[in-house]
This record gives structure tokens, sequence and C-alpha cells, in this order.
């Protein structure tokens, strides 16, 4: 595990690798994960993501104007297991440093809705007295849903080929 001194603290690095509860090592960066000897299935599961994201029309390649902020991003690794603990996929996530955002320029809110548990509990328990079903759904880029209001721009992310380089 990476370790490294802030503010005269030991502090693991964010981007470490992680031995899970499985014993299987996870990559904490890009670039480990190209090291690792599983690099097609996270190859692949980056290429998944930037399709999707771009299916979705959530970015386009453009020129950055002058005096402009520019987020970095960063990778995210996790391996997605059945009911007996064995891996059935690798999973890449693209994350935006969100945290680099200054406020009142680049935006004004925040808002994530997610339910109170105390609601949850109480659908629940509608759903077992009235003997309702219960589905699960789960969204793939779920987030790349939301309208922006603001112009966000980020630095190409390792591992994406620009279409029209210039």
């Amino acid at each position: 595990i990476s370790l490294f001194y802030a503010n005269s603290h030991l502090v693991a690095s964010a981007t470490a690798d992680i031995i899970d509860e499985y014993g299987d090592l996870t990559p904490g960066s890009y670039n480990s994960a190209k090291r690792s000897s599983e690099w097609p299935l996270w190859e692949k599961a980056c290429d998944e993501e930037l399709t999707g994201l771009d299916n979705q029309g959530t970015f386009n390649e453009e020129s950055v104007p002058p005096r402009t902020h520019v987020l970095g991003s960063r990778w995210v690794f996790k391996r997605k297991r059945d009911k007996h603990h064995v891996t059935t996929r690798h999973k890449a996530r693209l994350v935006v440093k969100g945290f680099q955002q200054i406020f009142g320029s680049e935006y004004n809110e925040t808002y994530s809705p997610t339910p109170k548990m105390k609601c949850i509990k109480i659908l629940l328990s509608l759903a077992a007295v009235h003997d309702w079903e219960i589905f699960q759904l789960d969204f793939e880029n779920a987030f790349v849903h939301a309208d922006l209001e603001e112009l966000v721009y980020i630095r190409i992310p390792q591992g994406y080929t620009l279409k029209n380089p210039s």
C-alpha cells in the first residue's frame, strides 16, 4: 500500500492498490491497472465506460478557452461478484475531481436526491403488509442523465483516444 506524509500525518494514498476481502488486488489507478495481469479485463471495462458516456452525449471534444479552469479525472476500479464471491465482471468508472471546482463561478449548488432510511422502511413495511412484490433497478450511468447548466471542462482521461485531434 502506498503511503505518504501529509501535514506530518501518515496518510494512505487515494491511488494505492487495494487488496479486497477476498484477497484480490484491485488497482488504485489507471497505470496500476495497465501493469496488472488482468489488464485486458480492466481495459475492456474502461472502454465500456467511455462508450457509455459517449453514447449518452455526456461530453464533447473541444478546445479549452483561455483562462478556463480545467478539472482532472481519475479511474476507479471494482470487481463485481456473484453470490459465491466469484468475479463476474470488472468495472471501471471515470470520476471527475469535482472538489477542484470553484464555488460561485463553476457551480452554485449541489444536490443529490437520496431517500431517508425511514422512507425505505415505511415502503418495505407497506409491501410486506399488502404482499406487494419488490423489484430492484440498476441504471447504468444514471448520473449522466442530469442536465448541467454550467460548462465543465475536464482533462482528457487516461486511455481515451481523441476522435478529432487538432
